[in-house]
C-alpha cells in the first residue's frame, strides 16, 4: 500500500543522533503538520504524502499518495487517523481517504470524484476547499467548500453528513476560508471572504449559533485562542477576537516590509509565530509583546517561512520555506535542532 519514491539520502549527525536527511528534487512541499502525540511529521507535497517518524530518526520517510497532490490533511486529535484531501489529474480537490498512520492502512476510502455527483460522489468539487480540521474529540470533520460548510462523519461513511450549512445568507459571494476548533466545544468559527458576517459560529448539532459582521479588512486566518476567543489575522495585523462580546482588540502588527499573510500559528502556550522574509517571530497573545525574533540567513534572496506547527509540549516547532527546507526548531532558544529534508521548494497552499 505504501509506494515508494526513489529519494537522494545522507546521514548527518545533530544534536537529536544520526537522523536520515531527504532531499526531493520533484515535490514541491505546500504544507506541514505535527501530529498530536508528537510521533509523526507529514509534508504534504505536489507528489505524495510525505511522513517522518520522530520516534525513529534512522528511519526513511514514508510516502503515500504516490504521484498524487496531496492538498490539505487533519489529523484526529484522539487517534493516529489522517483525513487526506487530494487534488487529481481533472484539477478535482476531495476527500480522497482516511490513513492509519501507525499501520499504513486506509481506514475509509472515498470513491474517486469522476464528475457529476450522485450517491458515490459526497462531494462535488467545483468550490474551492481552504481548510479541513477534526472536532475536539475527533467524532466529526469540519470542511470548507466554497460558500458551504460541511461536516462530516467519516469512519462511517463520507456519504453521510451529519449536518450541511448552505450559508448564502451570511456568506454572500464570499468563500469560506478558515476554521477554528474552539477548545474542547464542538463549536467551530468560521471565516467568510464576505461583505457582511464574515464570521460565523457553527454547532453540528445546533446549526448557526451566532453570526458576526467586523469591519476588519483582508482577514486570511481564524485560529482557536479557548473556548470563546479566536485569534484573527491580515496581511499585517492581528486580533484577538471575543465570540461571546464581538469585541476585538488589536494584538500586533507586522514589522516593517513583513507580512503575516505569508505564515501563521498560534501555539497551544499562548505564543503566535509568525513568519516573513529571512525572518520568524513569536508574539504573547496575553500582552501583544514580541518575545523573540529570529533571522535566517537563506541561500536564496526573498527566502521566506511559509508555515509551522508544534510538537505537543510546544517545546520544539517544525517550518518550511519557501526554498523547500523543513527544519525542526527549539522554541525557547530560538535555535535549529534539525533538519529533515528539503524540497523543490515550498508554500502555504492556502495562500500560495
Amino acid at each position: 500500500m505504501i509506494k515508494q519514491i526513489q529519494l537522494v539520502l545522507c546521514s548527518v549527525l545533530l544534536l537529536m543522533g544520526s537522523v536520515v536527511l531527504v532531499k526531493a528534487d520533484d515535490a514541491l512541499a505546500e504544507g506541514l503538520k505535527w501530529s498530536p502525540d508528537g510521533r509523526w511529521i507529514v509534508v504534504n507535497t505536489s507528489s505524495g504524502l510525505w511522513v517522518f517518524d520522530t520516534q525513529n530518526p534512522d528511519a526513511e520517510p514514508k510516502v503515500y499518495y504516490d504521484s498524487e497532490e496531496v492538498r490539505l490533511t487533519a489529523f484526529n486529535p484522539v487517534s493516529d487517523e489522517l483525513a487526506v484531501l487530494i487534488t487529481d489529474w481533472n484539477n478535482y480537490t476531495y476527500l480522497h481517504s482516511v490513513l492509519n498512520l501507525e499501520t499504513g492502512e486506509y481506514i475509509v476510502e472515498a470513491n474517486l470524484m469522476g464528475g457529476g455527483g450522485g450517491d458515490s460522489n459526497p462531494i462535488i468539487p467545483t468550490d474551492p476547499i481552504y481548510d479541513l480540521r477534526y472536532s475536539a474529540d475527533g467524532s466529526f470533520l469540519a470542511m470548507t467548500l466554497g460558500n458551504l460548510i460541511y461536516f462530516y462523519d467519516p469512519l462511517s461513511n463520507f456519504n453521510r453528513l451529519l449536518a450541511q450549512y448552505v450559508i448564502f445568507d451570511y456568506y454572500t459571494g464570499g468563500n469560506s476560508v478558515s476554521l477554528a476548533q474552539m477548545g474542547d466545544t464542538s463549536n467551530v468559527l468560521v471565516l467568510s471572504w464576505s461583505s457582511e458576517n464574515n464570521l460565523v459560529l457553527l454547532n453540528p448539532a445546533d446549526g448557526i449559533v451566532s453570526s458576526y459582521d467586523t469591519d476588519i479588512s483582508n482577514l486570511k486566518t481564524v485560529y482557536a485562542v479557548d473556548e470563546t476567543h479566536a485569534l484573527l489575522l491580515t496581511n499585517d495585523a492581528s486580533y484577538v477576537f471575543d465570540t461571546d462580546t464581538s469585541e476585538y482588540a488589536l494584538l500586533a502588527t507586522a514589522p516593517e516590509g513583513q507580512s503575516f499573510e505569508t505564515s501563521a500559528y498560534l501555539a497551544a502556550s499562548g505564543t503566535l509565530y509568525v513568519g516573513g522574509y529571512g525572518y520568524w517571530q513569536s508574539i504573547d497573545v496575553a500582552t501583544g509583546s514580541v518575545k523573540q525574533t529570529v533571522t535566517v540567513e537563506t541561500p536564496v534572496e526573498y527566502t521566506r517561512f511559509v508555515a509551522f506547527d508544534f510538537s505537543p509540549d510546544g517545546s520544539q516547532f517544525v517550518s518550511l520555506q519557501s526554498d523547500g527546507k523543513i527544519t525542526i526548531w527549539d522554541s525557547a532558544s530560538g535555535e535549529s535542532i534539525q533538519e529533515l529534508g528539503s524540497f523543490t521548494g515550498g508554500m502555504n497552499i492556502k495562500w500560495g
